[in-house]
């Protein structure tokens, strides 16, 4: 390779400005979209968790889907840590909760599979 080819290979053979497009798409994606879309998210959790725990309410299925709500709004806030980890990279905070908020991802991800099954369960039992 020559200097100037050297310059211009930046990441994986794509060009300088290929590679500054990729990062631009992913601060928009990941970064800001995420954001506003795991806030709404959360938003939405809690206000059914509110509706699902009220004391006219009460019932299994409900406090199943409450909970339900609980592990999914788990992994919208695990998710809400990538994002603000890839609009503040250099943050060294951040970048220490991203292997713990990764583990928990995962974890949260199990829950709701599990509680899905489990309301699944629960509502076949009712109907049969």
């Amino acid at each position: 390779f020559t200097s100037t080819r050297a310059q211009i290979v930046v990441k994986c053979g794509s060009t300088e400005e290929e590679s500054e497009m990729l990062d631009l798409f992913k601060f928009l994606i990941s970064g800001v979209l995420t954001l506003l879309t795991g806030l709404v998210g959360t938003l939405g959790n809690i206000l059914s968790i509110a509706t699902l725990l009220h004391r006219s309410m009460r019932n299994v299925f409900n406090h199943l889907l409450a909970t339900l709500c609980m592990a999914d709004m788990m992994v919208i806030l695990t998710n809400l840590v990538f994002s603000v980890n890839t609009l503040c990279p250099n943050n060294p905070l951040l970048s220490s909760l991203v292997p713990v908020s990764d583990g928990l991802c995962h974890i949260a991800v199990t829950v709701s599979v599990f509680l899905t099954i489990a309301i699944t369960v629960e509502r076949y039992s009712a109907v049969c």
